[in-house]
């Protein structure tokens, strides 16, 4: 399901009109560069050289205002970010600690440093056992997210044991980066219930002992049931956070995000209508309601309440399987880690996947499909194969997202079927490392993710950040994407797979919004299009491809609304190694 007719406005605009000049790219074919726009009441009225602006200005009979605060910068269409979790974003950003293994940008611009090694992870956890105890809560949950085991540079492994030998007289709750495992220290686990009694291909063990990995949404709700990961239930607090973390999408030049699984870890569609209205929100969000918590008709009755600031767009299944790194993506039949592992099955049975889907089809939604392993790959291209044999749906646009193994014959069948795929961007700068010597092998690795195969194969993509899984950060991802190069090393996998810094934007900007079936108002800077800018201090095209990330970002325009950001950066510096 497309928007094809314009979605009202959300918010007020500006009426005043405004002739700003500078260095646009376009991202339109039949105009690729301008040097002005023309913005009302929150729209583009015209793109082209200044001279013709103005043209069409006394033509209309207009009155103007001239703004050449951005000449000498580059203005590149708003980016949008095609899948991510803003309400678990913000909830970590916000909430709780962060205990990743690279550094993130938090609220107001503070940096929260990242711990690679033992020593620094053990003395971050230490520090907050003491802010902990001081606050008289020993005894009560410690929360952290950002966790990934196989990042510590010098080899640590953050089990039940390395939390117990820090903190073991408070429950310990550790979410990984991918949010498909967590890490729980004995307390924890005591207080949750947890034995070797569970399923160990979720909850999972070490010569007959848990070691405090739990894996996939349904065993780590568990922990979340008796307090873990307790974020209240206060919407201003909650709408706080929300507003907090929309600001630092913002000072990225980001102007539109997904809630690609709208519904975790509740409901927040009432908390994002209000926000909606609100000109202190900063972003534009297209929901993803999850197939399950919402049935077709609670899908249909908040679509009748679509604006520009806050509509729904496809409709989200989760229930697949879980991540690469985590070992818990579904392989195809046969198939094993490269360290030997097994593959993981499907955490539904391909029969409820397709019954549950189905009734979406059906009605005209786009679906989009949580998938990281190949052997998830196949079964989903079945599962379309089939519903569209069952009820052809001629513009569909299912999409499966991340979709990281995906094989050269998955892809062509994804061409005839009709399928889009959402890449992650960031996995390979992050990963890489651990692809190729843990999860998928040193060539393996070299595909994953094949940005540049799916454009020379036609199939519809964008780049995504996954947030709360990595930074929401455009300019990094499509360093990522042009460059392939883990952040830990230095190692390139796969340069074949590269994108060029033009395929690189599309992605960001026009290949984003026709995942969301927006390429009508969002995406490309042309008449009757949002205006939506992100302002950089380079062009992009121009800039060496090792320099992308570190581009700054020096402003952003949401709906014609300019914020100019004093300390924003993009960068991404590389961790510290043993």
């Amino acid at each position: 399901m497309t928007t094809k007719t314009a979605l009202k406005p959300g918010i007020q605009y500006n009426v005043e009109t405004v002739l700003y000049t500078g260095n646009f790219i376009t991202m339109n074919e039949e105009l690729p560069k301008a040097a002005a726009t023309i913005v009302q009441d929150g729209k583009i009225l015209f793109a082209g050289t200044k001279d013709q602006a103005e043209t069409f200005l006394t033509d209309k009979s207009l009155e103007y205002r001239l703004d050449a605060q951005f000449e000498g910068k580059t203005i590149v269409p708003g980016f949008i970010e095609a899948h991510m979790h803003p309400l678990i974003a913000a909830l970590f950003t916000g909430m709780f600690e962060y205990g990743g293994q690279y550094d993130r940008l938090g609220v107001e611009g503070k940096l929260l440093k990242g711990c690679a090694t033992a020593e620094t992870l053990k003395a971050h956890l230490q520090d907050l056992k003491k802010e902990h105890d001081k606050a008289g809560k020993t005894g009560e949950w410690i929360n952290l997210w950002g966790l990934d085991p196989l990042l510590m540079t010098d080899g640590t492994i953050v089990n039940r044991d390395f939390l117990d030998s820090v903190i073991d007289d408070s429950p310990v709750f550790f979410m990984h980066a991918s949010c498909h495992l967590a890490g729980l220290n004995t307390l924890a686990l005591e207080m949750s219930g947890f034995s070797l009694d569970d399923n160990a291909e979720f909850v999972l063990r070490e010569n007959g002992r848990l070691t405090g990995d739990i894996a996939e949404m349904k065993d780590i709700y568990r922990a979340l049931n008796v307090g873990a990961f307790n974020y209240g239930t206060d919407p201003a607090v909650i709408g706080k956070t929300l507003i907090d973390y929309a600001n630092i999408a913002h000072s990225l030049g980001v102007t539109t995000v997904s809630d690609c699984g709208m519904g975790l870890p509740s409901n927040p569609y009432p908390l994002y209508q209000a926000l909606s209205t609100n000109p202190a929100f900063k972003l534009r969000i297209t929901a993803y309601p999850l197939v399950g918590p919402f049935n077709l008709e609670d899908v249909n009755t908040m679509k009748q309440n679509d604006t520009d600031r806050l509509c729904i767009g496809s409709v989200k299944y989760v229930n697949t399987d879980g991540s690469i790194q985590g070992f818990t993506a579904n392989l195809l039949d046969g198939q094993t880690y490269y360290n030997g592992k097994p593959s993981t099955s499907l955490t539904r049975d391909v029969e409820e996947i397709y019954e549950s889907a189905l009734p979406f089809h059906k009605a005209g939604y786009n679906i989009s499909f949580h998938c990281n392993g190949n052997g998830t790959t196949e079964k989903l291209l079945n599962i379309i194969e089939r519903m569209q044999k069952d009820t052809p749906m001629p513009e569909a646009r299912h999409c499966l997202e991340h979709n990281q193994m995906v094989t050269d014959e998955q892809m062509d069948r994804m061409v005839k079927l009709g399928v889009c795929h959402n890449l992650f961007g960031t996995h390979i700068p992050v990963w890489g490392d651990v692809h190729a010597t843990q999860t998928v092998g040193p060539e393996y690795v070299n595909r994953l993710n094949p940005f540049q195969t799916s454009a020379k194969k036609g199939i519809p993509f964008s780049i995504h950040c996954d947030d709360g899984v990595t930074q929401v950060n455009p300019l990094f991802m499509m360093w990522g994407a042009m460059n392939r190069k883990c952040i830990f090393s230095g190692n390139v996998y796969g340069e074949e797979e590269c994108l060029t810094a033009e395929q690189a934007l599309h992605a960001v900007t026009l290949g984003a919004a026709y995942l969301m079936g927006h390429e009508d108002s969002k995406g490309s800077i042309c008449a009757g299009k949002l205006a939506d800018f992100a302002v950089l201090d380079a062009n992009p095209l121009e800039t060496p491809k090792l320099e992308i990330k570190d581009i700054r970002v020096h402003a952003t325009v949401l709906g014609g609304d300019v914020s100019v950001h004093k300390n924003a950066t993009t960068s991404v510096k590389e961790p510290e190694m043993a």
